[in-house]
Parts: structure tokens; sequence; C-alpha cells
């Protein structure tokens, strides 16, 4: 293990101190100085519609308006947890009195502590989402969440309230500082001959535990909020946490954290995506990691990455479900170039059209109300998502029906973020049949199982398992619509697609996602021989 991770500094019994404070802006002042990789490409002179003026009287700050006279002033942004509703926020009658003056006193803990803290790091001007945007105007709420993915992009610095429930929680803990800082001792453990030399002990044990279990991590919001600041500052109940491009560190550990046993914090895919890009060069993500994968390979399973961890988490408000990673998508998009759907992308809608809900109890299973996205779309649940589909190992598997058309229409004026409506037109065969439920509660569809065992396979029978979206079993039938299959090459021939059921209606051919389905098995494909090819459109 490597030694001297931490300056000679002692640390203080809380995260309130001076001797933080001095760690905070050193850990900033180095990286600015000395990081490439965390400046970030665009505009240099953006800067947020609105933020909060802190310099001046020490008891008050002013929500400052006037964004022309600060285009490329430096901001930092507060990423927090509401916990539920939130005590003070600009709105149309606090509007007026807020450009005028807001007195500390009236402000939640976790408000005062941001404000302290920018104000001991040099900086005038913070941006805070409740005091920043006006709560109740639709209009400039669909305005700003669309600038969202930038006001974090540019932001000089997020503090990150990680130790809070909510925003009367505050940034700052008292604690144990014994229990953070490692402890010293001067010896010769592993060559008692040689001379005595100083190292650290330290107990090694899920060091990012204080962020990847708090309450923080698991808000909506705040994974875009992660992924997209150039550095984090964590203020957790124990200790400061620092992430940017080329640092993960912490007060215990203040040079860094990249001994083999650290539990990594954010997945470098996800920080090499935000890093600067070379206009000289065709590859601007990270370099392929797996034989004959594209630039455009890895992106799409690091997508899914990020839809898997971001299902995970939860909302205050449910519409918000699309406009939270609208950041993301943006930034996801300028490096994969093409059309946006509702949380999927165009020219990869084969395989992440394929995407599943983690096992639940069928009575759980049921789409978002009032209509928040199509049932194409895993957005239109509220449950946790993953697709093995996209798995960049399975880049290679073959498309089956041709994907005609396909629209989103959206609320507002950003066409990454919350939509009314949207359908996609497929030209394909497919197959109505029978589906079973059997006695493990699975589903199948029994014309197409006759067997299950690896041996059975192996003599050419075939099986299927159906994956339900929602409660199926008022359904005796399912339109079966292929989708992708796998090489001959592969270990185990399957084809894979969506159940389907019609919508009642006056058009013919329109229908709505149910489920999954996988036909495994040499002849699995055998199935739809008979079938004639059609439009199909899914709502």
């Amino acid at each position: 293990m490597p030694v001297h991770f931490r300056d000679d500094e002692d640390l203080a019994d809380t995260t309130c101190s001076e001797t933080s404070f001095r760690r905070a802006s050193k850990w900033i002042a180095d990286c600015k100085s000395s990081h490439h990789e965390c400046f970030r490409v665009g505009d240099s002179s953006w800067f947020p519609t609105r933020v909060l003026d802190v310099l001046g009287d020490p008891d008050w700050v002013r929500l400052q308006i006037s964004r022309q006279e600060h285009l490329g002033q430096k901001y930092l942004t507060l990423s927090h947890c509401w916990g539920g509703t939130c005590a003070t926020v600009t709105n149309s009658q606090t509007l007026p009195d807020f450009v005028k003056g807001i007195r500390l006193s009236t402000l939640p803990a976790t408000f005062r502590d941001a404000i302290r803290i920018t104000r001991s790091l040099g900086y005038r001007y913070l941006w805070i989402d409740s005091l920043c945007i006006i709560q109740d105007s639709d209009e400039d709420w669909r305005q700003e969440s669309a600038f969202m993915g930038q006001i974090y992009k540019y932001s000089e610095c997020t503090i990150a309230a990680t130790g809070s429930i909510n925003s009367q929680g505050g940034c700052f803990f008292t604690r144990n500082a014994l229990e953070v800082q490692p402890c010293k001792i001067v010896g010769s453990i592993f060559h008692p001959k040689n001379e005595d030399e100083e190292m650290y002990i330290y107990v090694i044990e899920a060091v990012w535990k204080e962020i990847s279990h708090s309450s923080w991590s698991s808000r909506g919001w705040t994974l875009q909020e992660r992924i997209l600041s150039p550095r984090v500052l964590h203020y957790t109940r124990r200790q400061l946490f620092w992430e940017c491009q080329r640092l993960d560190a912490n007060e215990a550990f203040q040079q860094g954290l990249d001994f083999e046993y650290q539990d990594v914090g954010l997945d470098n895919n996800f920080k090499t995506v935000m890093a600067p890009t070379d206009p000289q060069s065709t590859n601007n993500h990270r370099l392929p990691d797996s034989e004959g994968s594209t630039t455009k390979d890895i992106l799409y399973s690091d997508w899914q990455t990020v839809i898997q961890m971001y299902s995970s988490t939860s909302l205050t408000k449910s519409r918000d479900k699309l406009v939270a990673i609208s950041g993301l998508a943006r930034e996801w998009g300028t490096r994969i170039d093409e059309q946006y759907c509702a949380g999927l992308w165009r020219e990869d809608l084969h395989r992440q059209l394929l995407w599943q809900m983690e096992q639940l109890q069928e009575n759980s299973r049921k789409r978002i109300t009032p209509y928040r996205a199509p049932t194409w779309s895993w957005a239109c649940f509220d449950h946790r998502i993953y697709n093995p589909s996209v798995a960049e190992e399975l880049k290679d598997c073959i498309h089956m029906g041709v994907i005609n058309k396909i629209e989103t229409i959206p609320m507002g004026p950003d066409a990454m973020g919350p939509i009314l409506a949207g359908f996609i037109e497929i030209k394909a065969k497919a197959k109505t049949g029978r589906i079973s439920k059997q006695t493990d509660g699975m589903y199948c569809l029994p014309q197409v199982s006759d067997g299950y065992s690896d041996e059975h396979i192996e003599k050419g029978g075939r099986y299927s398992n159906c994956i339900p979206d929602i409660d199926l079993s008022h359904l005796e039938e399912v339109t079966c619509l292929p989708l992708v299959s796998m090489p001959e090459s592969a270990s185990e021939p399957t084809l894979t697609g969506l159940m389907l059921t019609q919508v009642r209606g006056e058009i013919q051919d329109q229908f709505e996602r149910v489920g999954i389905f996988h036909l495994i098995g040499e002849h699995a494909c055998s199935w739809f021989n008979d079938c004639p090819e059609k439009i199909i459109t899914i709502l």
C-alpha cells in the first residue's frame, strides 16, 4: 500500500474547520492549475440566469438576475436532497424581495452552510436550484431545466451535501478525527533489519460507502449533477471527499485514493465522457477496450450503465424522469451524434428496446400515470432497469426488421426533456401466440417450448422465456415482434424481441409493449418463417 497519502496537518473534530477549508481550497487550486483533463470545453463565458451573490453583508445574500453583466464569471453549484418539500424557495411572490436580499437566518441549514463554504473558498456566486428557479412558474422551470446540464458542467465546483437527508440537515458535522485520520507509526514491519521508517495504518473498508450509501446518492438528480460537474466536493458525515477527472481523494488520503483496495467512486468511464475532446481525433471518448468495439459501442454500453444506475434512484416529482438526465443525454448526444428518443438512441434501437425490469411481484408492475413516456421506453416505469443486450460483447447481434420511423413530441423547448407522446413504426415479421404462466411463476410461449434441458437444446429443441413489464394474468395471447438474434457462432442461439398487445381503436396495427421474450435453440427463428412482413406502430 502506498504511504504518505495525506499531509501532516491534523484533522479537526468538525468538517467546518479552517483545516478542512484549506484542504478543499488546495484541491481546487491544484486541479485548476495542473489537471488539463478537468477543463470543460465549450462556452467559457456561460453563466446561469440567476445566482446568489454571497458577498457583502455577512448576514445577507442577494438573488442576482442580471445575467449579461456576469458572463464568464466563476460560480459554484449546490447538489442536495430536498427531502420532500423545501421550506425556502423562489416563487413569483418572493422573487422581488429575494432580489433585494435574503436574510441568512431564514434559509435552511444546508443553504447557510453552502454559502459559508462558497465564501471560505473565495467565490462570490452560488447556484441553488430552489432559489435560482422560479418554483411556481412552469415556463421558467421548463427553460431552466433545459439549462441544468450546462449549469453544472460550467460551474467551478459542485458542493455536495452528501451527508444530509434534507435541506435542514446542513453540510457540517462533528466527528471523532481519530476515526478518520490514518494512524502514523514508525518502524520496520516488513524488513525488521532495515532502518525505521514512517508509515500510515488505515482500515480500508468501503471507503466510498459514505457516498454510495447516502440519501444523496439515491436522489435521481444527483447522478447527472455528479457526472457533469468538473469537480465535486462532498461533505459527508465523517469527512470531505473530492472528485475530479484525475483525482479521487478524501481528508484521510488527501493526495489520492489510488490503492488497489479502494471501492471506486464514480465509474471512470463516465468521467472520460466529460473529458475535453481533441478535434483532430476520431475517438473522443475512450479507447476501445475489447476487440472490435467502436467508440459508439462503448458509449451505448456506458449509457445503459447510466440508465441502470439512474433507474435505481428516486425523484420527488415523477414528471422529472426524463428531464433529470437530459443534461447527460445532451453530452452523450454530442459524441454519438444521432436522434435521442425518450431515453434511447436511434441507431442502436434494436438492442436498446430490449430493456427489462428487475424481478417484481406482478401486481407491482405498473406504468406511471399520468403519461410520461411511450410503452417502449424504460422511462414509463419507476423500477430498476437493466439491459444485457447492450453489453459490448453482444454488439454483433443480427438485427431483425427495419425501424421505419420514430417520433417523440417534446413538452417544451428541450428535445431531450419531458415528452407528450411518442411512437415507433417497425416493418418486421410478427406472430401472435399463446402465453402461459408456469408453476414457478415464469411465463412462456408453449407452442415454441418443447424442452428446457441443455441436452434437449443440443439435440435441436427449443424453449421460450417471457419477461413481462406489467401483470399479464388477464392475457391469453401476445404478439411477438423479433428484434435481434445471436449469430450461429454464439454459445446459445437466441432470438429476442418485444411482446405486444393491440391497442383498441379505429387504427389497426397499433400496439403497446407488455414485455420481452427469448426463444432459445438452434431453430428458434423458424417459428416466424411463415409470417409475412407487416408495419407495426408501437405507442
